[in-house]
């Protein structure tokens, strides 16, 4: 064997070493590449929200109360806050036209019949944690009996503009015997 035949040897088995070496890199690298994007997904699981039970609350001073209890999960693998809950309340008036209010949650109404402590802004949720609770929204007082509900649908933000709702057609009606206070 001559040299040339000794170095064109040599470079094969160094091309063919280098080849190997290329294919275990980019097994590796589609490995840890598959592992960020798990990562990146399990941090954007986010917020979700559950429904548990709903209740109109009349007053004997034909004030109407909506309550609703919930369950507020952070599926991600990092902390999130919700900042804000609001219920949108789709109605028909008399004559039959469609209405929209949109009712922040009220502070003081009466207690809910729900083992549940109320909820209050904002909620802190830890990764992979829940909270329940309730909230209580007042309807204004020009929203009488004669109107009725279509739906409601309570929608939560958090601090970074993620959202979550849940959305009842039914309210149970519940005739609110407590004196007011």
């Amino acid at each position: 064997m001559d040299i040339a035949t000794l170095v064109a040897v040599a470079s094969a088995v160094g091309a063919l070493l280098s080849a190997l070496y290329a294919a275990s890199s980019a097994r590796s690298a589609a490995k840890s590449l598959a592992l960020m994007q798990r990562d990146r997904n399990d941090k954007e699981k986010g917020l979700h929200a559950y429904l548990v039970d709903t209740a109109l609350f009349i007053r004997p001073s034909e004030k109407r109360v909506i309550a609703l209890a919930c369950t507020l999960t952070n599926l991600a693998s990092v902390p999130n806050s919700v900042s804000a809950a609001e219920l949108h309340v789709y109605e028909y008036q008399p004559s039959g036209v469609p209405l929209k209010l949109v009712l922040r949650a009220a502070d003081g109404e009466a207690s809910a019949p729900w083992p549940l402590a109320r909820l209050s802004m904002p909620v802190n949720l830890e990764s992979r944690s829940s909270a329940s609770g309730w909230l209580a929204f007042t309807l204004p007082s020009a929203f009488g009996k004669e109107r009725a509900i279509d739906k409601c649908v309570l929608l939560f933000s958090s601090a970074v503009g993620e959202q979550a709702s849940v959305e009842t057609y039914l309210l149970k009606e519940v005739e609110y015997v407590q004196a007011e206070g």
